[in-house]
């Protein structure tokens, strides 16, 4: 943004730059700094995610181009036809943004894994109300061990 990477790194960074300077850092090492700053893989990602369009650089010549229309469309001294132009251009490069219909699906997709560990929670269930109607008392059956799912695998493996 039309900055050094001196002057990036200065504004960025003002404590870390006066901290150089209070430490007798020279120009040249302070340039070192700002070089690997600069060369760090988190900043060219964000520099390539963040390559700014021409659109937004030039946004004051946008703004001085529709005062120029609007100067021509009501300036009475020039020719009808000039200013119908400028209110076109005006009409046309300043309407509304059509409207985006966005369709988003918000539902559950229930994979092999869900499925997999509904299906344990349904049998957990089933025996842990067996057990209970065969009269072991609620507390151990809270405190058993349960198995473990082996994420990789999907599969349950008992600890014993």
């Amino acid at each position: 943004m039309k900055m050094s990477n001196q002057d990036a790194y200065r504004c960025t960074f003002p404590d870390r730059h006066l901290a150089l300077i209070a430490r007798g850092a020279d120009d040249k090492e302070i340039s070192a700094y700002v070089a690997a700053y600069n060369k760090n893989q988190l900043v060219n990602q964000i520099m390539e995610q963040s390559i700014v369009p021409s659109w937004v650089l030039n946004q004051d010549f946008h703004q001085q181009a529709i005062n120029v229309q609007v100067e021509l469309m009501l300036d009475t001294k020039i020719s009808p036809k000039v200013r119908s132009d400028a209110a076109n251009s005006l009409l046309t490069h300043l309407k509304k943004p059509d409207a985006v219909k966005i369709d988003l699906n918000l539902g559950v997709v229930e994979n092999s894994g869900m499925a997999e560990l509904k299906d344990m929670l349904t049998t957990m269930a089933q025996t842990q109300r067996d057990m209970i109607a065969q009269g072991v008392p609620t507390q151990e059956i809270a405190h058993q061990k349960l198995g473990r799912i082996d994420v990789v695998d999907a599969e349950i493996i008992e600890d014993n």
